[in-house]
């Protein structure tokens, strides 16, 4: 594969490589043709995969053993030595040191030498690009020999997605995202009942904010659907180590819309996490794009590596603290069932799940067949078929599985992945199919509970995500007995087991009530009605967010508690709460309209406080001010700081 913008630290001479291993007393010389013993080892099977000729991934045990160092040599040559405690594997444990014959592997020329994971999942992992492609699997082997050290090859990765996109026409698309809309029943479109979800979310009390890591071919910086939820300043370009500035390609581009493209912009599409958010004045679903790929579609391990162990620093250097999702559109295929392929992304994987990240690939879209079709088949696909990833196989739209995609039982959840509408660089927007786009449509679930629930782990994420889908709605392209996919993504009852395990859905009769916050007048809205919410943030103006959920109330047909009356002010827009009657009547006297008893609150002495607060600096029309009603205590003294006059408890809430 051709190298494009390599890094050139090291470039323009030939390297001799010396990696030293000390044991005790003894120095034993790594870098070249294998010692006597050694020779006549077995050497390890060897994949079929395509590999990056002439380069090896080095995995070091112990990274505080192993410190790496570039020294200059006599004649200009430089090495690269390493120094740690262990022993040979051909020599017994009990053997005394002075018995250990040095095994010396001497020279190979290497033409680029680095670190690229310093430390993930209690290893150090190294790349070396040798001068003769012709040399690596007799390098892999020489390497092998010594125990704590382990090399493999570079693999070859590509994207998850069919190489065709369909131009979307200049309009509004949220409609055309049908993946976005209910279960179907196998006649009609089938989605992953995202709508469902996002007005379930409105019951959340306090929802974390939660980042999603989008490793791929990076983004478009400048599309105007993607600017709001993107940490464009995290972004990074993993083969050239630097910030990331583009798209190598468009797939990156694709993949963090279905996941994050911006809600409620009057353009474009809404992905699939941030609906979820989209009313609310904060949290936000956050993407960091990672770019793995030198161009369109192929990328290496040494890349992904350093992508993912990026990842993993920002998280364990408290950069960013909820971050809690990488979603890996990309694979490969070995030809075996070879559940210990490529140990090296197998590690940054365990390094991911070990920082609380769940990791979430796509499964795999077949081979050409005869037509020139991709057709499904049961070949192994990583890193979806690791075990502690989610693996996602794509549907089609009415809901059957897509024959394209691969099935196997290392494969874990279904989601649509025909016709998706998303971004495309240049501002553009385009359908896309395959597993990569089904890969985000999960991840982008998993972030909407992580959003309800930040105390999930990643084994409690795939459980809720897996526990809780529902049968295909077609039975064709079944692959009975032939899949672990136990069925088709529901984002909704997913979510609501998420909320269910976090202990924030209030109990049996009782309802929780949501603030709405009016950001051109100002005006605060209080109101049990999620039909009601969600009508007033989906309005043409974007004019209501939410505030999220204040207190929680008796509904207003219990017979329990004391009726609060709902008073709107018709002058400026204002809604007033209250438990007299007579201050009711009163305001409807000067105008006011009343709305009858909006619910009901907690008996005298029972429940919290609720304090009712007035802004007399926000004055519209009638020179009125604006009312919040509020259970916080410090949210009512720093009001008041500010200059709101704090008008006392006006009634209690039952929590």
């Amino acid at each position: 594969m051709k190298r494009t913008n390599r890094r050139t630290r090291y470039l323009g001479a030939a390297f001799a490589v010396l990696m030293a291993l000390v044991f005790g007393s003894f120095a034993f010389g790594a870098t070249s043709a294998r010692g006597e013993e050694g020779a006549d080892a077995a050497a390890p099977a060897q994949s079929t995969a395509e590999t990056v000729p002439g380069e090896v991934l080095v995995l070091f045990d112990d990274p505080e053993a192993a410190e790496l160092s570039v020294e200059a040599a006599e004649g200009g040559v430089q090495a690269l030595s390493l120094e740690g405690e262990g022993e040979l594997n051909d020599v017994p444990a009990d053997a005394p040191a002075e018995e250990a014959a040095p095994v010396v592997v001497e020279g190979f020329e290497v033409e680029e030498a680095e670190v690229i994971a310093p430390d993930v999942d209690g290893q150090t992992i190294v790349s070396l690009e040798l001068a003769d492609e012709g040399e690596t699997d007799a390098l892999i082997d020489a390497l092998d020999a010594i125990k704590g050290v382990s090399a493999q090859p570079n693999y070859v990765y590509q994207l998850m997605d069919d190489g065709v996109s369909a131009p979307l026409t200049n309009d509004e698309y949220a409609d055309l995202e049908y993946f976005l809309g209910p279960l179907g029943d196998g006649t009609d479109s089938s989605g992953s009942n995202f709508y469902a979800a996002w007005q379930e979310f409105l019951s959340v009390d306090s929802p974390s904010s939660v980042t999603v890591a989008v490793i791929d071919t990076g983004i478009d910086p400048t599309h105007p659907d993607l600017q709001d939820n993107v940490r464009y300043d995290l972004a990074y370009d993993a083969v050239n180590d630097r910030k990331l500035t583009g798209d190598a390609g468009s797939h990156g581009t694709a993949v963090a819309g279905v996941i994050a493209a911006t809600a409620n912009n009057e353009i474009g599409v809404v992905g699939a996490a941030s609906g979820a958010h989209a009313s609310l004045t904060a949290p936000k679903v956050k993407v960091i794009p990672v770019g793995v790929f030198d161009g369109p579609s192929e990328t290496s391990t040494s890349y992904i590596i350093r992508g993912a162990n990026y990842v993993i620093d920002l998280v364990k250097d408290g950069k960013v603290r909820d971050l809690r999702v990488a979603n890996f559109s990309l694979g490969i295929f070995p030809e075996d069932d070879d559940t210990e392929f490529d140990p090296a992304f197998k590690s940054v994987i365990d390094g991911l799940i070990e920082q609380g990240v769940l990791c979430v690939a796509a499964g795999g879209n077949g081979v050409v067949g005869p037509d020139g079709t991709n057709i499904g088949t049961t070949q192994v696909c990583y890193p979806s078929d690791y075990d502690p990833v989610l693996s996602v196989t794509a549907l089609t739209e009415n809901g059957a599985n897509a024959g394209y995609s691969d099935y196997n039982l290392h494969k874990d959840i279904s989601a649509p992945g025909n016709d998706i509408a998303t971004t495309s660089p240049e501002g553009g927007y385009v359908w896309e199919d395959g597993t990569s786009f089904s890969s985000p449509i999960v991840a982008s679930a998993a972030a909407i509970l992580c959003s309800a629930n930040p105390n999930l782990t990643p084994a409690e994420l795939s459980e809720i995500i897996c526990d809780t889908a529902a049968p295909l709605p077609s039975d064709e392209n079944s692959h009975a007995g032939e899949t672990g996919s136990v069925g088709a993504l529901d984002a909704h009852a997913a979510l609501v087991e998420a909320i269910a395990r976090a202990g924030s859905k209030p109990s049996d009769g009782t309802t929780p009530a949501y603030r709405l916050y009016n950001r051109w007048t100002g005006a605060h809205l209080v109101t049990t009605s999620k039909d009601e919410s969600m009508q007033l943030r989906g309005d043409n103006y974007g004019s209501w967010l939410a505030d999220g959920i204040c207190f929680t109330v008796l509904p207003a047909a219990s017979t329990e508690g004391r009726p609060i009356y709902r008073v709107y002010n018709p002058y400026n827009g204002d809604h007033f709460y209250t438990e007299s009657d007579a201050e009711a009547a009163n305001l409807a006297s000067h105008g006011w309209r009343r709305e009858g008893i909006a619910w009901r609150a907690a008996d005298a002495g029972e429940g919290v406080p609720v304090y009712r607060l007035y802004n007399p600096y926000m004055k519209a029309n009638g020179g009125l001010g604006n009312h919040l009603w509020t259970i916080s205590a410090s949210e009512n003294a720093d009001l008041s700081s500010h200059g709101w006059i704090s008008e006392s408890a006006a009634w209690r809430a039952v929590r």
